[in-house]
Order: structure tokens, then sequence, then C-alpha cells
């Protein structure tokens, strides 16, 4: 697997090893990515939404989006039992840290 992730990326397998350790490295390091921009997408998602259905609605919209457009990462980011067992949620000795969100995105709305 690792020669042809190599091969993949133009690298020789040696070169590889110096920087990930193993295959399941390499997956962290694409989930890490894929979590991060997922969060950035979610957050984008956000700016423009002031009442809290719409906000719910365009969180959704975005990470269905990013699903069907990278369903590769996403498969990788949200049904690996490799990455399941790295994840961990603001966890600074995770191998893979997913920060959380901003207290403000779970604020109930105020019902009037």
């Amino acid at each position: 697997m690792m020669r042809r992730i190599a091969a993949a990326v133009g690298v020789s397998t040696t070169a590889l090893y110096v920087h990930f350790p193993d295959k399941d490295a390499i997956l962290q390091a694409i989930a890490a990515a894929a979590f991060a921009e997922l969060l950035g997408i979610l957050e984008a998602s956000q700016r423009d939404c002031g009442f809290a259905p719409d906000q719910l609605r365009a969180g959704l919209r975005a990470f269905v989006n990013f699903g069907l457009a990278r369903p590769d990462a996403y498969r990788l980011t949200f049904f690996s039992s490799s990455i399941r067992r790295a994840v961990a949620i603001n966890d600074p000795g995770a191998s893979v840290n997913i920060p959380s969100l901003p207290q403000q995105c779970f604020v109930p709305p105020t019902l009037t």
C-alpha cells in the first residue's frame, strides 16, 4: 500500500516513510485536512444566517455538499475505523484533532 501511495504522489517509498511512519498516519493526515476543510465550509455557511432554522439548513446543505463533492474524504473521515480510533475533539494528544465549533453555534434561538 505504501508503495502505491508513494507512486501516486511521485515520491519514493523511503521519502514517504520520512514523513509518515505507516499507512494509518497518512490516512490520519488526510482526515485532519478534510476535517479542517469541512469546518471552514460549515463556518462559512453560517456567516449570513441570523435565524436558527436558516443556520441549520445552511449547515446541513454545506455538510451534504461536502460529502457529494469529496466522497473519498467523506468516507475516510466518517467511516474509517482507524480514523475513529485516532480522532478526538479538543484533545491535544490525539492523532487527529477536531476543533470544537464556537459556542455561538449552539445557542438556542430566542422564542418570542
